[in-house]
């Protein structure tokens, strides 16, 4: 069973993403962006700068920094202190981020406009509100996809020393790492990672890029973990586990925290216990599935 681009690109956009971790996060990251604006400006002179003098090119850029600063930091830094409930990191998604980047887009857009029209004199009656904001949608895309990589990467970077940590204390406690079938080791490529657990807490593990997604059960909530591997790879280090499922290209499920499945829209789907979200079953495991079902 192929994976269409659409199945793929709503499986991204559900994927957890951080958010910004502190006040100074906010500051920093506004500071930067605000620096890539008038940099930006200086070096291509949009919004009719080319227009008009130098120096007034000059008091542009530096106007059009400072308005994308005083942007970035009201909504990064104080309007998650008004609104805790909606903007903090516990559900944000990747998607999420996608339309709190436009939002922020469409807030500076609406600051250089009002720059450019009240308070300073350019000749430009031709830019309305519309040009812009395609005009900032265009300068933004850069820094905003930039910074979008660069926190999805620091947040697996985190996410697997939260893993190697995690599976470090836990080995000690049980005074051994060798895994058994109570008991569940997995491992990056490279074998510098690894995540320690029981095997009854395991759900399931899916692909993500060069990385696995390990979802697990601590005990009050499921946990997401990353390591860098494959799911081929992940799937032959486990074939101990017989609990274990391959039931498609991207996922393995343990089949004993299968709730129900269900068919929609002529595809079979599998929900997990404590998971809100379906899980895709291949076509050729629809079978196997069942029989491994009835056989538990």
């Amino acid at each position: 069973m192929k994976i269409s681009i659409f199945q793929l690109a709503f499986h991204w956009l559900q994927k957890p993403y951080p958010f910004y971790a502190n006040a100074r996060q906010g500051w920093k990251l506004g500071g930067w962006i605000a620096l890539f604006i008038c940099v930006f400006c200086l070096v291509f002179r949009p919004f009719g700068m080319m227009l008009v003098e130098p120096l007034v090119q000059l008091g542009l850029a530096i106007g059009f920094g400072m308005a994308t600063f005083m942007i970035s930091v009201l909504n990064m830094v104080f309007l998650p202190r008004l609104l805790p409930n909606y903007l903090n990191g516990k559900n944000w998604k990747i998607y999420h981020e996608i339309l709190w980047v436009l939002y922020l887009v469409v807030c500076i857009a609406t600051m250089n406009f009002l720059l450019t029209h009240l308070f300073f004199d350019i000749p430009a009656p031709y830019i309305t509100f519309v040009r812009l904001l395609l005009i900032t949608l265009a300068v933004a895309i850069i820094p905003a996809v930039g910074v979008i990589l660069y926190k999805q990467a620091q947040h697996y970077k985190q996410a697997a020393l939260s893993n190697r940590s995690t599976s470090k204390s836990e080995q000690l406690a049980m005074g051994t790492d060798q895994p058994t079938l109570d008991r569940l080791t997995l491992y990056s490529s490279n074998q510098k990672q690894q995540l320690s657990l029981k095997s009854d807490q395991l759900y399931y593990i899916c692909a993500a890029g060069n990385y696995v997604e390990v979802y697990f059960w601590n005990g009050e909530k499921l946990i997401r973990s990353l390591l860098r591997n494959t799911l081929s790879a992940m799937e032959n280090s486990l074939q101990e586990f017989p609990d274990l499922f391959r039931c498609h290209r991207a996922y393995l499920i343990n089949v004993n925290k299968i709730s129900y499945v269900k068919t929609h829209q002529q595809k079979y789907q599998v929900y997990l216990i404590e998971v809100p979200n379906p899980i895709p079953v291949a076509r050729g495991h629809i079978a196997s599935l069942r029989e491994r079902i009835a056989e538990g």
